[in-house]
C-alpha cells in the first residue's frame, strides 16, 4: 500500500516540499522562504494578509502544491491515483480531528478559523485526478466544464 508517509521519506517518482508546522516566528519565516522560492508572486501577495489569514493561505498553498507535485510527477497513473486517494483519507482524518500529515496539521487551524469545507478540499483532489489521467489538451465541453468547476 502506498502511503503519504512514504512520500515524506522521499520518492524518486513524486517531488515534495517540506512545509513544516510553524510553531515559532523563525519556523514561519522558513516556511515563507520555501513558498517564496516556489512562487514569488504568491509569497508577496500573502505578506499583505493579516497573520492568521497568511498562515491559512500558506497551508492551503502547501496542500495544493503537494497535490500538484503528485499529478505532475513522472509516476504511473495508478500510483498517482493511489496517492491522491491517500490525500482524500487524510482530509477525512483532518475533519475527524486527527490530521496525520504535516500539511493537514497546518490546515487544522485554517479549517476551524475560516470554516473551510471538506468538500472543497475533495474537489481539489478530484481536479488533480483529472490532471493525473490522460492528456486532455482538447477536452470536450463537459470535461472542461467539470474541470473548471473543480478549480473554482
Amino acid at each position: 500500500m502506498v502511503t503519504l508517509e512514504g512520500i515524506d521519506q522521499g520518492s524518486a517518482l513524486v517531488r515534495r516540499d517540506d512545509f513544516g508546522l510553524a510553531t515559532s516566528p523563525a519556523e514561519e519565516v522558513a516556511i515563507a522562504q520555501r513558498i517564496r522560492g516556489a512562487s514569488a508572486s504568491f509569497f508577496w501577495s500573502t505578506r499583505l494578509l493579516p497573520g492568521r489569514r497568511r498562515q491559512a493561505m500558506q497551508a492551503l498553498y502547501g496542500f495544493c502544491r503537494q497535490l500538484g507535485d503528485i499529478a505532475d510527477g513522472e509516476a504511473p497513473r495508478t500510483l498517482k491515483l493511489a496517492l491522491l486517494a491517500e490525500w482524500s483519507a487524510e482530509i477525512a482524518l483532518l475533519y475527524a480531528g486527527r490530521p496525520q500529515h504535516v500539511i493537514t496539521r497546518e490546515l487544522r487551524d485554517a479549517v476551524e478559523r475560516f470554516d473551510l469545507r471538506d468538500g472543497d478540499f475533495l474537489a481539489i483532489i478530484d481536479g488533480r485526478k483529472i490532471d493525473s489521467g490522460t492528456d486532455i489538451r482538447a477536452p470536450s465541453f463537459e470535461q472542461l466544464d467539470l474541470y473548471c468547476q473543480q478549480w473554482r
